[in-house]
């Protein structure tokens, strides 16, 4: 029944679908982050299906590419997507830690931000469209989401958060055991184990993507003195339009 209600908490914290609100009554932060992995795969089935669509009515690329961008924030809500741009802002700044830290935290959006989410968003919707013209079988679109938030859940488990973080992040962590970042690391592996056996390349693109963005967010808990759940969210929309970009390149 925990299970059950960990799994129920993570939808209603990380996707638009909605909950009730006793199930988070008895959850803990770190058993509903083992649930973050199928909240991607949920986020990816949407996308898969929407894929199956616009090939059925035989929708043009550019536009399908566009449809499929929307798609893939739409269940969770742009939740990410704002992590994100916060971060853009915050790492690409000239300040010193501490006025990174401050930007990281404004709710305000900069230019820094409005600039990064607009070749995301060109990056991400052309690489869907030549993704959408390939022969590509819809479980990649799957595995990809999935892939992104198992990694980054175990980033969140193993990097060291921002001193005085007392949001999210110390809320997933809170009730943390070795099962806890294990699972979530199996969950990881298992992806990239999958994607090999019916793919190596698309294994291959998901290693280089993980590659990319653990690299950045090593550079954010440089930067930043630790982590919290903007680097999260960002690198989550990071290792997506890395891989979608790297499978775009190789098809």
């Amino acid at each position: 029944m925990i299970m059950i209600k960990s799994f129920l908490a993570s939808l209603g914290m990380f996707t638009k679908i909605k909950v009730k609100d006793n199930v988070f009554e008895d959850s803990r932060g770190a058993a509903i982050l083992t649930f973050f992995p199928a909240d991607g795969l949920i986020c990816g089935a949407v996308t898969s299906g929407c894929l199956w669509a616009l090939r059925r009515f035989e929708v043009r690329e550019i536009l399908a590419g566009t449809i499929l961008t929307l798609s893939l924030f739409l269940v969770s809500g742009f939740l990410h997507l704002d992590g994100f741009m916060d971060c853009c802002d915050a790492l690409l700044s000239s300040r010193d830690m501490e006025g990174k830290r401050r930007i990281l935290k404004d709710s305000s959006v900069g230019a820094f931000a409005v600039i990064c989410v607009c070749l995301l968003l060109m990056i991400t919707g052309s690489s869907l469209a030549v993704i959408y013209s390939s022969q590509l079988f819809w479980w990649a679109l799957c595995v990809v989401p999935f892939f992104s938030r198992a990694l980054f859940a175990v980033v969140l488990f193993t990097f060291r958060p921002m001193e005085n973080n007392k949001g999210l992040l110390y809320y997933f962590n809170s009730g943390k055991k070795p099962l806890h970042t294990a699972s979530v690391a199996v969950q990881c592996l298992a992806a990239l184990a999958a994607s090999y056996f019916v793919s190596p390349i698309m294994c291959c693109c998901l290693a280089g993507a993980a590659a990319v963005s653990l690299l950045t967010a090593k550079i954010a808990e440089k930067l930043l003195g630790g982590i919290n759940g903007d680097v999260i969210g960002g690198g989550v929309i990071l290792t997506e339009a890395a891989c979608y970009l790297l499978l775009a390149l190789v098809l």
